[in-house]
């Protein structure tokens, strides 16, 4: 019985251990021969690495330029774009990969449409261990395509300094100031802006005031920029626009403008104005 006992509590003493053995072994994350020799080192978790795109919001008619940024500082990339329908076309790449960003050659006066891309990474160089982004397959990930619309554009359209302007006709007060009244019986007469600048035309018909622009003229953008006094007889004071009958806002882009005056035989037209330039 004696011998029989000490037996069980070897062969008991026995499998704790290899059980111990087992579970350590289990815990380890390289595999080591007996001889101590390491066999198969086991991959360390990559660091995340989503890609972002941008681009530089081109309208139709302008170089399209795309970017796409890693959080990556290390490792190959590259940009493609799908110029045919299923068909690819590598645009840009960069082995190793320097300053996290990869942005494709231009796309020359790009047209109304949009436009596919997408990237691809993986880890390259010692050190580098930044998680793959695939545009197929099971590692593929959304943000690895990305597509830009391009669209028509307004135009950008600038301004000069405001300018003053008045139908043309007697002045007021000669010699004065500069501002004049039209009688009705010289109506279309020419809007001029700054006394020298013809800037539109002034009509009068059926009790309305109707001012038209001429090319390369805008109304000004300020509350109540058009200004209309009718008169009986000829004025021959200095007016004070501000306190004319009419006082009305017409709107960038209204010409032709109407406005609905009283009657009379002489009317004063001032109208705030400005130039239309070339944007710096």
């Amino acid at each position: 019985m004696t011998m029989k006992f000490k037996f069980l509590a070897a062969s008991s003493s026995l499998v704790l251990l290899l059980l111990i053995f087992f579970m350590a072994g289990c815990q380890q994350e390289d595999q080591v021969t007996p001889g101590s020799k390491l066999t198969d080192r086991a991959q360390p978790t990559c660091t995340a690495n989503n890609p972002t795109w941008s681009n530089n919001a081109a309208c139709a008619g302008q170089d399209l330029t795309v970017t796409v940024c890693f959080n990556a500082t290390c490792g190959e990339a590259q940009i493609q774009y799908e110029s045919a329908p299923g068909v690819w076309t590598q645009l840009a790449h960069e082995n190793p990969l320097t300053g996290s960003c990869l942005t494709i050659t231009p796309i020359v006066a790009a047209g109304i449409g949009t436009y596919n891309f997408r990237t691809q990474y993986q880890s390259s160089g010692s050190g580098c261990n930044f998680c793959a982004v695939q545009w197929e397959g099971s590692n593929q990930n959304p943000n690895s395509y990305s597509s830009v619309t391009v669209v028509a554009c307004d135009e950008e359209v600038c301004y000069g300094p405001a300018e003053t302007g008045w139908s043309n006709g007697p002045e007021y007060a000669e010699g004065r100031q500069w501002a004049t009244y039209t009688a009705v019986g010289s109506f279309p007469a020419t809007l001029y802006a700054s006394q020298t600048s013809v800037a539109g035309t002034v009509s009068y018909a059926g009790g309305m005031i109707t001012i038209t622009l001429a090319a390369g003229w805008e109304f000004a953008n300020v509350s109540e920029n058009v200004k209309i006094q009718a008169y009986s007889v000829a004025p021959t004071t200095e007016p004070t626009p501000g306190l004319f009958d009419n006082k009305t806002t017409a709107a960038i882009g209204s010409s032709p403008y109407s406005v609905a005056v009283a009657a009379g035989n002489y009317y004063g037209v001032h109208v705030d104005l400005v130039p239309i330039i070339e944007c710096p």
